[in-house]
């Protein structure tokens, strides 16, 4: 509740330019722990030169929190994270250092499918060559060895810049995206009761997808009643992702054009248009 008052007023303080601005209150989701259906976790180092793996320190673009649970994502998805934590710690495997701009571990990518429970990871390396590719092996099976994960995947960042963006997607295992079937809201449901409607996407690593999926389903509902559309207009879809939007309101326009910089986000927003009729639309 007092994250929701906070952000009520940052909201206030940022559109003080506009004074005849109506803020309504913002709407919080459920519940607001393990809702995160990705997260990017940083590998570092302690002064000890001990392998962590969790979070950049608020203010510190090089000191890593290490976490033995992240209460943003679930069980299996912290799994995960602390069996690559544990096995490259064991191995003796470095760290990248931001500053130095050496060692080897970047990146732990952890996607999930929330209402079809599956799990897609993603082991960012400065540089895949340098791993070896028996332990790389090994550690996609400890992954494979978690019922939830569908995916393994394996990425190269060689770039100075502090993103999990990988230049090199590598899939050592399993299906190629995850699949998430959204059950839609209908407009005249209360928070949480669910229409008939729903939406079928895929998503691979790096497509944007909203992060808190049971939050996305009232997220719709509030766009589609206050675009209050009468079915002749052009709908724009800016930086789409996926495509999650535009395909929930393409059947209420004429035509939806989404634009997206990520390339394999594009390609998913198509095949997700054919797989959810939504032939009005352009990507």
């Amino acid at each position: 509740m007092q994250q929701l008052e906070q952000k009520q007023l940052l909201l206030r303080q940022w559109l003080h330019f506009l004074p005849d601005a109506v803020i309504e209150p913002i709407i919080g989701c459920a519940d607001p722990w393990r809702y995160r259906n990705k997260m990017e976790y940083a590998f570092g180092s302690d002064s000890n030169g001990r392998l962590l793996l969790g979070l950049r320190q608020r203010g510190s673009f090089q000191t890593v929190v290490d976490l033995d649970d992240c209460w943003l994502q679930s069980l299996p998805a912290n799994q995960a994270r602390l069996r690559t934590r544990d096995f490259f710690r064991q191995l003796g495997y470095a760290a990248y250092h931001p500053r130095s701009h050496q060692g080897l571990l970047r990146f732990l990518l952890v996607r999930e499918s929330r209402t079809l429970n599956q799990i897609l990871v993603c082991l960012v390396l400065s540089d895949i060559e340098a791993l070896a590719a028996d332990d790389l092996q090994a550690w996609a099976g400890q992954m494979r060895a978690i019922p939830e994960v569908a995916s393994v995947y394996c990425g190269q960042q060689p770039y100075k810049s502090d993103t999990a963006f990988t230049a090199d997607l590598r899939l050592l295992w399993g299906q190629a995206a995850l699949a998430e079937e959204l059950p839609l809201l209908s407009d005249s449901a209360a928070v949480g009761s669910l229409g008939s409607q729903h939406l079928h996407f895929t998503i691979s690593p790096a497509a944007f997808f909203q992060t808190n999926t049971l939050a996305m389903q009232r997220l719709l509902l509030e766009v589609k009643t206050l675009a209050a559309l009468r079915g002749h207009e052009t709908l724009l879809d800016l930086y789409c992702g996926a495509g999650v939007i535009g395909q929930y309101l393409a059947g209420q326009v004429r035509w939806v054009y989404g634009v997206e910089s990520v390339v394999p986000a594009i390609a998913d927003a198509k095949l997700n248009a054919v797989r959810n009729g939504a032939t009005n639309t352009t990507y």
